[in-house]
């Protein structure tokens, strides 16, 4: 039996990955487990077996596994689905970790601007480089078009942070 469409069913997730805006990964995700979930219907019954419901490729694990059952085959592809919503759930975690280090060492930048009288604001961080778990390399791009290089230093109870604008050459 063909099992193409059923793959890509199993690792449609990665499509959440996309560098795209999220409603556009939306709209290609859904297309692409819809269509594959009509494909591989078709494909299960043209081989003789009692195809899953296409309800259950709303949550693609629900119709592998019903295909699994209904075709006597394995559960590989549900479980490298499930996986890859596990490690995606992780990367996700850490990603919006990042983001609200980021998010907060603007606003330090931006206090850290006003104290020394400078009239710009910090519009975005990034962190160019992790040199150790606790230590970062950033950018800070103000409201003028200019860019600092920072350093972010979290403390070890991972809840504070201190942030250092180093003289710039």
């Amino acid at each position: 039996m063909k099992n193409i469409w059923a793959w890509i069913l199993a690792v449609s997730p990665l499509i959440l990955f996309l560098p795209l805006d999220w409603t556009i990964i939306l709209i290609v995700y859904w297309a692409v487990v819809i269509i594959a979930g009509y494909i591989d219907r078709k494909e299960v019954v043209k081989e003789g077996w009692m195809a899953p419901s296409m309800l259950g490729v709303i949550i693609p694990a629900i119709y592998l596994r019903r295909r699994a059952v209904l075709t006597e085959s394995n559960m590989l592809q549900v479980v490298v689905w499930v996986l890859i919503i596990f490690v995606s759930y992780f990367l996700a975690d850490h990603q919006m970790k990042q983001d609200r280090r980021e998010t907060a060492a603007c606003d330090t930048v931006t206090e850290i601007m006003e104290k020394n009288n400078a009239t710009a604001k910090c519009v975005k961080v990034t962190i160019t480089e992790k040199v150790t778990d606790n230590f970062s390399k950033a950018r800070a791009t103000l409201d003028n078009g200019r860019e600092l290089t920072i350093a972010i230093k979290e403390e070890e109870d991972g809840r504070s942070f201190y942030v250092t604008i180093p003289p710039q050459f």
